[in-house]
């Protein structure tokens, strides 16, 4: 039988970090995840307070499991689409962020 899916819905904080040629400024941001449901499906945004991700918008979002994935697009380059893909270890989501050139990490607790 395969596991439940967990719960993602609620605000999550903690940190991102990525290439520095990405975000307008180098180093590690804090981050904030909120998640919840309308109508049976999850919706949600993400905020660094970086111009790389200020309130974007979570689409495709999908939990399976104990995982996590979902996408942004950021205005600020171009709407380029940003693959999210996070794993829940009971207290903790962390993962990866990536696109075509640029990626890095995230860490992130609710």
């Amino acid at each position: 039988t395969p596991p439940d899916d967990f719960d993602v819905i609620g605000t999550w904080n903690g940190t991102i970090t990525g290439d520095p040629p990405h975000f307008s400024t180098s180093g590690t941001f804090s981050f904030v995840m909120a998640v919840s449901q309308r109508n049976g499906t999850n919706e949600g945004y993400i905020d660094a307070g970086d111009p790389a991700f200020n309130n974007e918008a979570m689409i495709d979002i999908i939990v399976s499991g104990n995982n996590l994935t979902f996408t942004v697009l950021q205005p600020y380059f171009s709407n380029v689409a940003v693959l999210f893909n996070l794993n829940y270890d009971g207290s903790l989501l962390s993962g990866s962020w990536s696109h075509a050139v640029h990626g890095g990490a995230i860490n992130v607790t609710n």
